[in-house]
């Protein structure tokens, strides 16, 4: 539900050289356990409370603007853009104009939010502060991740050959740019570690472990049975959506060579908007909307 509060006073208004009227006044504006779908984007339970002055002139056009009394706070109880994240919440501001209303100026916006906080994973994930404009250039948004679990994030791209025990922690800086069909995100040189005292890795190929590279066929038995005491990840997001993780790994197969150490370094590469599309390909939208109202 929305409930909006107007609260402007009559001696706000007063009269200008021209002719016009100028007028201001606080508006609240109240949300409460709304659900719904915005693009491809399903959220559940959103709540928030945003109290605005706002301020306007009759002439000589018609020109309104806006901005945030006090912070904010906005939580939602889970948030699907492909990725779920879950308890989400956050504080924010906003300030929108002065913008004609019959005219065609776009109206100038800024959000800026902080202390964002949500489950993601098996984890968390979070940022200090972020700034949302209308702005054209990059915007940056620096998340943390924390204690997320591996197993959750290898199963995204499907991959059953593959079980990964173990959680890591990390910073992802983020580039977000602004195009005609929303914000691509690119990311350089973010790091993940796993938390000690490191996981394990159980890889069985679908082809089976013999490979005709004998390099190849040491990794494999490597991994079909690694405890690793370190995991060290770069993460690189390229302008086309391409990921790449380059995976330094410490430890050893308890199989092998009488558990002799063994350090690997793999680079894992995969495509964002591929891994997105494919992830959004397995909703129904609408029956997840019902679903997630009815639990």
């Amino acid at each position: 539900s929305v409930m909006l509060n107007a609260d402007v006073a009559w001696h706000s208004w007063h009269s200008q050289p021209d002719a016009g009227w100028a007028f201001s006044g606080p508006v609240t504006v109240a949300i409460t356990e709304l659900s719904g779908v915005l693009g491809e984007t399903l959220f559940v339970g959103a709540n928030t409370q945003l109290t605005v002055e706002i301020t306007g002139s009759s002439a000589p056009a018609a020109r309104f603007a806006l901005a945030s009394s006090r912070p904010s706070t906005l939580k939602i109880d889970s948030l699907d853009t492909g990725f779920v994240l879950e308890d989400a919440s956050l504080n924010y501001t906003v300030d929108v104009g002065p913008y004609a209303v019959a005219g065609n100026d776009a109206p100038a916006y800024r959000l800026m939010a902080s202390q964002l906080r949500a489950r993601f994973l098996g984890g968390e994930v979070s940022a200090p502060e972020f700034v949302i404009s209308e702005s054209a250039a990059p915007q940056n948004l620096d998340l943390v991740l924390t204690g997320v679990d591996l197993n959750t994030l290898v199963q995204l791209a499907k991959t059953p050959e593959v079980v990964v025990n173990g959680r890591i922690s990390g910073y992802l800086p983020l580039n977000l740019n602004p195009d005609s069909e929303g914000s691509m995100i690119t990311v350089r040189d973010g790091l993940l570690s796993a938390l000690k005292p490191g996981g394990s890795i159980h890889y069985t190929p679908l082809g089976g472990m013999a490979s005709a590279n004998q390099s190849v066929q040491l990794v494999n038995e490597a991994l079909a049975n690694y405890q690793f005491s370190t995991l060290d990840t770069t993460l690189q997001i390229d302008d086309s959506g391409e990921i790449i993780f380059g995976v330094a790994l410490a430890g050893a197969n308890p199989d092998m060579n009488a558990g002799q150490a063994i350090n690997l370094n793999v680079t894992i590469t995969d495509n964002l908007l591929d891994l997105v599309s494919s992830l959004r390909a397995s909703r129904d939208l609408t029956e997840a909307l019902e679903r997630r109202l009815a639990q």
